[in-house]
């Protein structure tokens, strides 16, 4: 496993750092990954490019960072509008989002999205469940070496639907998800530890 220097953002200041690639998620790092969409979320930030390639470990601290902020917009609840054309993480993100892209592939639509503020969460708890065994990596890993793109992304989308309807921790998660999107501010806090908690549980099942 190459090491690399990247820019690295964390609460808002850039330096630079030497990361490793991560080739899977421990648990623990499972965890960081909630907690760094967790700080974006509460400072209404959507990295937009959440995937694999972006998360990579400093070794100094055994802490997970994610980098890559190019495509990072700030949330507002009232803008409906979001540039899709240069969004990176179509394999690992929401149906919602999946669906979307299918629209624009067959000329339907015009191509913008309006970005839920928990689009960064929906990402991560998707590239963990890849993490989570060997086999749903490399089905994912097969997807992504489609060479057609419709035909990535609608067999990207049959995925993550079907796996929701196949695995009951699964689709907890995003039903905590879906929660956290109507709950308010006061509850938000709890809703991570919850998503965290839950997270555990279902790695001590895969086990």
């Amino acid at each position: 496993m190459s090491s690399k220097t990247n820019l690295v953002l964390t609460n808002v200041s850039v330096y630079e750092k030497e990361l490793q690639c991560i080739d899977l998620l421990a648990l623990i790092q499972s965890k960081q990954f909630i907690d760094i969409t967790h700080y974006l979320y509460d400072c209404h930030i959507i990295h937009c490019d959440v995937r694999p390639k972006n998360l990579m470990l400093d070794r100094d601290t055994n802490h997970i960072k994610l980098i890559d902020f190019g495509f990072a917009i700030a949330y507002d609840e009232d803008d409906d509008r979001g540039t899709v054309d240069i969004m990176g993480p179509v394999m690992y993100a929401n149906d919602k989002f999946l669906d979307f892209h299918l629209e624009l592939l067959t000329g339907k639509g015009f191509p913008y999205y309006h970005y839920e503020r928990t689009f960064d969460l929906a990402c991560a708890l998707n590239i963990i469940m890849s993490n989570s065994n060997a086999d749903m990596k490399r089905n994912i890993q097969s997807i992504n070496i489609l060479p057609d793109v419709q035909k990535r992304k609608l067999e990207s989308l049959k995925f993550w639907q079907n796996l929701k309807q196949t695995n009951k921790h699964y689709s907890k998660l995003l039903n905590l998800i879906k929660q956290l999107d109507e709950s308010d501010e006061s509850n938000q806090s709890s809703s991570f530890a919850v998503l965290k908690d839950e997270i555990e549980n279902f790695s001590t099942t895969e086990q």
